[in-house]
C-alpha cells in the first residue's frame, strides 16, 4: 500500500528539480598567457602580442568580453571568450 504514494504526499522540496543535480557542465578552458601563446600557431609561443592586448584591454574591448580572469598576479584567459573577441574584431 505504501508503494502507491503519490507525489502529493512528498514534501514540496522533493518535487522540484534541483539544478545542482543537472547534467555536468563542461568546465571553462582557462589558459595562462604563455599557454595560450603556445596553443596558437600564429604566435609561435611568443606571448608579447597577447600581453599587449591585455595591457590595452580597456580600449580594445577585451576587458568587456570577459575573457580576462585575474587572480592576484596570475592572469588566465577564457579561451572561448578570447576567440569570440578575436572573431568580433575580424576585418570583413
Amino acid at each position: 500500500m505504501q508503494a502507491q504514494q503519490s507525489n502529493a504526499a512528498k514534501p514540496q522540496h522533493l518535487n522540484t528539480p534541483n539544478p545542482l543535480h543537472a547534467l555536468p557542465q563542461v568546465p571553462k578552458q582557462l589558459l595562462s598567457v604563455q599557454q595560450l601563446a603556445n596553443s596558437i600557431p600564429a604566435y609561435q609561443g611568443r606571448a608579447g602580442a597577447i600581453r599587449w592586448q591585455i595591457f590595452n584591454s580597456s580600449s580594445n574591448g577585451l576587458k568587456e568580453s570577459g575573457a580576462i580572469i585575474r587572480n592576484g598576479r596570475r592572469i588566465l584567459i577564457d579561451v572561448d571568450k578570447y576567440f569570440a573577441w578575436q572573431e568580433s574584431n575580424a576585418e570583413s
